[in-house]
Order: structure tokens, then C-alpha cells, then sequence
């Protein structure tokens, strides 16, 4: 839809082998969307607060990373 603007996608999950529940996917902690160039993220986001990507067939909602 808007091209070739993406970087990379890191996704953080659980792991859940340590806590005992077999092998089964927990929901993504958190990730990181980096994009080639850094006018991307504001055409992408307008002026909403959230962007709903798709990855791999999963859902994954960002938000603009402000560092306090």
C-alpha cells in the first residue's frame, strides 16, 4: 500500500516455555517498526494516534515512540 518504507519489524515475544504452558504463543509484548526514512511514520499516521499493520497474518497496532 505504501511501498518499499520499511526497514525491519523486531517483535519481542514471551517466553512462555519458562512458566510452564507448553508450547502455545502468548501475545506480542511489544516491537519496533523501523522505517527508510523518517517522514514515513507521520504520512502513514495523519493525525491519528495508532497504525494497524498486518505480519504475518497477525495483527500488530503502533504508535509513535516518544522518549520522555
Amino acid at each position: 500500500m505504501y511501498g518499499k518504507c520499511v526497514e525491519k519489524v523486531e517483535v519481542t515475544w514471551p517466553d512462555i516455555r519458562r512458566r510452564g504452558r507448553g508450547r502455545g504463543r502468548a501475545p506480542a509484548l511489544f516491537g519496533r517498526v523501523v522505517f527508510n526514512n523518517s517522514c514515513v511514520p507521520p504520512f502513514i499516521l495523519g493525525n491519528k494516534d495508532h497504525a494497524k499493520f498486518w505480519v504475518h497474518g497477525r495483527p500488530l497496532w503502533c504508535k509513535k515512540f516518544l522518549p520522555h
